[in-house]
């Protein structure tokens, strides 16, 4: 099982795997398919909260009413997702 990450799989005795969704059971797929795929979805949510945090300082740092209001809708619909 990977540690401190978002997507964590435990190997099973049958050549499964169960992968986890911050500790909710998401899938099952097999042995030799698992660790890159958790290491694919790893890698991308942090990409996805590395774009986050550059809108939110986007956001903070605005002076335009007008471009406050275009990065909080992006924030807002970037954040509805899970």
């Amino acid at each position: 099982m990977t540690e401190n990450k978002r997507f964590t799989y435990m190997e099973q005795l049958n050549g499964f795997c169960d992968v986890y969704d911050n500790g909710e059971v998401l899938s099952c797929m097999r042995l030799e398919y698992v660790g890159k795929t958790v290491e694919l979805l790893n890698n991308l949510n942090d990409e996805n909260k590395q774009i986050k945090h550059t809108i939110h300082e986007a956001y903070n740092h605005e002076r335009t009413a007008l471009g406050k209001s275009v990065l909080k809708q992006i924030l807002d619909n970037v954040e509805a997702i899970k």
